[in-house]
């Protein structure tokens, strides 16, 4: 999967959230990936099925309802966002980060199934 979009400089991992946790509101520093960070994309590949209690927040506007395969992005550099799971069951998710490629952006173009800008 993290091959499939072409990026350079590169970093996956597979964010697992489990009942009760919590990540606050912030905005990302991914500054270090490329001296344009314009360049530089964040993927979010969901990996199971939405289920109610699983929170996803981009600035005011909350990520919901997502079936596994989806696939999203976001202006990660301007908006703030947050994750909750308040359910009985894990939110498995893979977060694919690296500086776009020509072949990204050809991906991209086609597959990208929500984009969340400001």
């Amino acid at each position: 999967m993290t091959d499939y979009f072409a990026l350079d400089s590169v970093r996956s991992k597979l964010h697992i959230q489990f009942t009760g946790e919590v990540l606050n509101m912030h905005i990302d520093k991914l500054y270090d990936l490329d001296a344009d960070p314009n360049n530089v994309i964040r993927i979010m590949v969901m990996l199971q099925d939405w289920e109610p209690g699983h929170f996803i927040m981009y600035g005011n506007e909350q990520f919901d309802r997502w079936r596994a395969g989806d696939i999203h992005k976001f202006d990660w550099q301007n908006i703030p966002h947050a994750t909750a799971n308040a359910s009985n069951k894990p939110r498995p998710m893979l977060v694919i980060t690296g500086v776009m490629t020509d072949a990204t952006r050809k991906v991209i173009s086609k597959s990208i199934s929500k984009n969340i800008s400001k």
